[in-house]
């Protein structure tokens, strides 16, 4: 993970570090993690107990990063762990996770690696081509195909009104079999364009290592945390943002 600027408002009697960045200047895994000065420098002064930190997509969007032991709220207990594969790279965090995917309420297929992009805006969702029939058969199943174009691989389609059955389920996979559940409306998963809705899905051809990339919507309904387990080891871990508190935590 990787932060470009951390602020702290010193009128604050309790101070707080945050980031318009993505996460901490870290690298590695496990045990094998290099760390932020600031961030050293905060442990070894005893002003946090843990090296843990978190990050997530604010309503002003932009990346807020935190430090555990300077918010209270960010308690690594509260956190799940994840079955996650991780890549880092220099100025972003490359994270692969499992994916079940619904449309209209029905099961599009399950365990779809997914890539998981901070840095993309995601105006749409991009999904292999494989799965585009699935789509079309759910779609044609309920009678509710384009009324004003086709609806093919390479073209989407376009409708005259928004569909309120076309929603967007997305399961994410965690350890023992438990599941997180992000619901996308009607309004969330098509948009307007001139006079006509379409969804936010593209079908994609080009080959990756993952079949479904989405970006900071993902983000802002979720926090992520990396702390030190038991074993001192570091684990990576996730929090349902939870939207009815002021905080947005």
């Amino acid at each position: 993970m990787y932060v470009k600027d951390i602020e702290a408002d010193i009128n604050e009697k309790d101070l707080v570090y945050i980031s318009q960045g993505i996460g901490l200047a870290q690298y590695g895994k496990y045990r094998n993690v290099k760390r932020a000065s600031i961030y050293e420098s905060l442990y070894q002064q005893n002003k946090i107990e843990n090296r843990d930190s978190s990050f997530y997509y604010g309503s002003d969007n932009k990346y807020h990063f935190v430090i555990s032991g300077y918010e209270k709220i960010m308690i690594p207990f509260l956190f799940k762990q994840l079955m996650v594969d991780e890549t880092y790279r220099i100025n972003s965090i490359e994270t692969y996770f499992q994916f079940n995917i619904e449309f209209c309420g029905k099961i599009i297929h399950q365990n779809i690696r997914t890539y998981v992009d901070p840095t993309m805006d995601d105006e749409d969702l991009i999904l292999s081509s494989t799965y585009f029939q699935c789509f079309y058969d759910v779609i044609n199943e309920k009678r509710l195909l384009p009324d004003l174009s086709v609806y093919t691989v390479n073209h989407p389609g376009q409708w005259s009104s928004i569909i309120n059955e076309f929603t967007l389920g997305l399961q994410l996979k965690l350890e023992k079999e438990r599941v997180i559940n992000f619901q996308y409306t009607a309004e969330q998963f098509m948009k307007k364009i001139d006079n006509y809705y379409t969804l936010r899905l593209q079908f994609t051809n080009v080959l990756q290592s993952y079949d479904l990339k989405i970006g900071k919507s993902l983000y802002k309904k979720l926090v992520f945390l990396r702390y030190q387990n038991d074993n001192q080891d570091y684990v990576f871990g996730v929090k349902p943002i939870e939207e009815n508190i002021a905080y947005s935590f």
